[in-house]
C-alpha cells in the first residue's frame, strides 16, 4: 500500500459563519491510500478552536509512513486497531480510517 498526502487550501462557495468567526476557505490535509490501481481518500481540515495544526499532522505522517506502507491489506476494523497503535490525533486517525475504508471498498468492488 502507498500513501500520499498534501496540504491544500479549499475555497468555500459561500462564507461559513459560526460563533468562532467567518471562513471563506479551509486549509485541508488530503490523504490518498493506493493499492493495485485503486485509491482511497480521506481528509481533515485545520480548525483554530480545536488547535488543529496540519503541519504537525504532516510530520506525524512522515514518521509513520513506512509502517502504513508496509502494512498488508486487511479488514478495515483490524486496520483501525493498527492505526490506534500509532498514537495519532483523532482528526488524523479519522482521515486515515476514511481513506482506508474507501480503498478497501474499491478493492472489494463494494461501496461503503
Amino acid at each position: 500500500m502507498k500513501i500520499k498526502f498534501t496540504l491544500k487550501k479549499l475555497h468555500l462557495k459561500e462564507t461559513f459563519s459560526i460563533a468562532y468567526g467567518n471562513y471563506n476557505h479551509r486549509d485541508a490535509l488530503l490523504i490518498e491510500l493506493s493499492h493495485q490501481n485503486c485509491k482511497g481518500y480521506g481528509e481533515c481540515v485545520a480548525i483554530d478552536y480545536y488547535q488543529i495544526d496540519l503541519q504537525n499532522f504532516v510530520l506525524k505522517l512522515k514518521e509513520v509512513q513506512h509502517q502504513i506502507e508496509a502494512h498488508k491489506i486487511i479488514h478495515p476494523k483490524e486496520f483501525f486497531k493498527f492505526l490506534l497503535s500509532l498514537n495519532l490525533h483523532s482528526f488524523l486517525l479519522s482521515a486515515l480510517d476514511c481513506a482506508y475504508w474507501d480503498l478497501f471498498g474499491k478493492l472489494e468492488n463494494k461501496s461503503f
